[in-house]
């Protein structure tokens, strides 16, 4: 029993470390995990693609003489490429129940193959794979303006790239979690994670 145990740690530590070396060189991790221990026993690393633009070199600019007038140029306007989007925050985790919200953060998830609590910390305030949970009702106030708390976390889990903390890399958290859980159950897991202070 107890060389499973250590056998389930030291899997765990590997798929961490391989994990973490896969982020820091821009690539995509895929765990691979066996059903009867929920630890991940192979790690599938596939390299990310990557666009190299041309580069376009500037023309020099022609001499326009003195006694002609020159035609002053309009400024240029900008157009944004990409819109924000605005999602429709269905959030209400004062009334979430915080302890199926609990289960749900500490269960692998069929869709995703992986739990919350496989990246996120809630016992000490110190990362994982992504940011500790520990205090998040205080820290998410300041992480995006004109966001709640509450609205913060719900982006966080359906969109966790809209916004990144600094620190962590983009594309390591599952996209499918809105797929995973429908919206009552992300809002047990927003009450869950307001009760998560020390």
């Amino acid at each position: 029993m107890r060389e499973n145990m250590i056998k389930r740690f030291q899997r765990s530590i590997l798929f961490l470390v391989i994990a973490s070396l896969a982020v820091a060189c821009g690539t995509a991790v895929t765990p691979v995990f066996d059903e009867s221990d929920a630890v991940a026993t192979k790690v599938v690393i596939v390299p990310t693609k990557r666009t190299i633009l041309p580069t376009q070199t500037p023309e020099p600019p022609t001499a326009t003489p003195t006694d002609e007038p020159t035609v002053t140029p309009e400024p240029p306007t900008a157009t944004p490429t990409d819109e924000p989007t605005a999602t429709q925050v269905p959030v209400q985790a004062p009334s979430g129940d915080a302890e199926n919200g609990k289960v749900l953060f500490n269960e692998i998830s069929p869709q995703t193959g992986f739990s919350c609590a496989i990246c996120h910390n809630v016992a000490i305030d110190a990362p994982i794979l992504g940011p500790s949970m520990l205090n998040i009702k205080e820290t998410a106030k300041t992480r995006v303006a004109g966001l709640s708390v509450e609205e913060y976390l719900y982006e966080s889990i359906i969109n966790p790239n809209d916004y990144i903390v600094d620190g962590f890399a983009p594309g390591v958290m599952p996209l499918n979690w809105g797929d995973a859980y429908n919206d009552d159950q992300i809002n047990d897991i927003i009450a869950y994670l307001l009760t998560l202070e020390g």
